[in-house]
């Protein structure tokens, strides 16, 4: 059975004129929801609404018990961005076995602009040791390069599902 367990139902925070990285949208998991079998299922789009020249655009997707600190699961690279381009990320996580630190393979892709407008697959792999007892946090951050008013992205979609 496949459910619903976190959709974004607003545009995420906008990350604007700054360098740090900044979580655009978050959820969590539970302590002990993490279970051997259970599948999850992580979708998310964020958007370039304003641009700068040529300065570039980082989007990761991070796992762990801190959101902004957590594991890089996957990530665009540093792309030169155009206004309203967009970067998709679609990963799975498969819990092979729980206690207090969990193995969970997360495997997947993160598609972002390439040049003239192709887009670029980047794969997304990693074995993940999640401590089953506390809050873990799958959190989309951004990073621009280059700090100014004119740099402005969002993230407009967040979904998790479960398969269970």
């Amino acid at each position: 059975m496949t459910r619903p367990i976190y959709v974004l139902t607003a545009a995420g925070t906008a990350l604007s004129n700054s360098t740090d990285e900044t979580v655009l949208a978050s959820t969590s998991l539970a302590p002990y929801s993490i279970q051997p079998g259970k599948v999850y299922h992580v979708r998310a789009a964020v958007i370039a609404t304003a641009t700068n020249s040529t300065d570039t655009l980082t989007v990761r997707l991070r796992v762990g018990s801190v959101a902004l600190t957590g594991t890089v699961v996957g990530s665009s690279g540093a792309v030169d961005v155009a206004n309203s381009d967009v970067v998709t990320l679609q990963v799975e996580f498969v819990v092979r076995d729980a206690d207090s630190s969990s193995v969970v393979l997360a495997h997947g892709a993160v598609s972002a602009p390439g040049a003239e407008g192709t887009a670029t697959l980047r794969v997304a792999f990693e074995s993940l040791a999640l401590d089953n007892a506390v809050t873990q946090y799958i959190a989309i951050t951004g990073q621009w390069s280059a700090a100014s008013a004119s740099n402005s992205c969002r993230c407009d979609a967040l979904t998790v599902l479960e398969t269970v």
